[in-house]
């Protein structure tokens, strides 16, 4: 007899997800969205963590380049983040 839970319910699931992100002239940069499960120490709640990550390089020599990108992943981290959560998730 098996113990334990069957193999066919996981016992947590987590979510990773990556977008191409263009400057018009082809894909320059990746965002990371990721969803993990997680318990609160003190209350031991179960909540669920939102990681979002802009990677990417910038234009060797090009003045302004890391400044860019950098402005670049910001736009997308707060874009994104909007769309893939509901407003009441912003009141903490």
């Amino acid at each position: 007899m098996h113990e334990g839970p069957s193999p066919a319910q996981p016992e947590n699931i987590a979510v990773r997800v990556r977008f191409p992100m263009s400057d018009g002239d082809g894909v320059v940069s990746r965002l990371y969205v990721e969803a993990n499960p997680g318990f609160d120490p003190s209350s031991g709640n179960p909540f669920i963590r939102l990681t979002l990550t802009a990677r990417g390089g910038c234009d060797q020599g090009t003045e302004g380049s890391l400044g860019a990108r950098l402005d670049m992943g910001r736009e997308w981290i707060a874009r994104r983040s909007a769309e893939v959560t509901y407003k009441t998730m912003h009141q903490y």
